[in-house]
């Protein structure tokens, strides 16, 4: 069976990484402006029934791995941000 990428146009991957890059940039930032550590990142995100491990949280904050749906959802908790903000970086942080 192909892989999925290799169905996938080229300017698409570029495009997915582009996002990934900018989510990424934008977690840390947010981790960074509220003190935690990346491991109190994931204790909490855990709380919200979603694991990841150290590799992965580190991967999604490089830009390496886009976030799936449970993710972008407990994120948005633990960060106390929008949906919105996370995503697209266009809306002020939730408070």
């Amino acid at each position: 069976m192909p892989k999925r990428s290799q169905n996938v146009p080229a300017e698409y991957t570029v495009y997915e990484r582009a996002i990934a890059k900018e989510i990424g940039a934008r977690i840390r930032q947010r981790r960074e402006h509220l003190r935690l550590t990346q491991e109190q990142v994931r204790i909490r995100m855990e709380t919200e029934s979603i694991s990841v491990t150290q590799g992965q949280f580190s991967r999604i904050e490089h830009g390496e791995s886009l976030l799936n749906v449970a993710q972008v959802i407990a994120l948005t908790k633990v960060l106390e941000v929008s949906y919105h903000w996370l995503l697209e970086g266009e809306e002020s942080e939730r408070r």
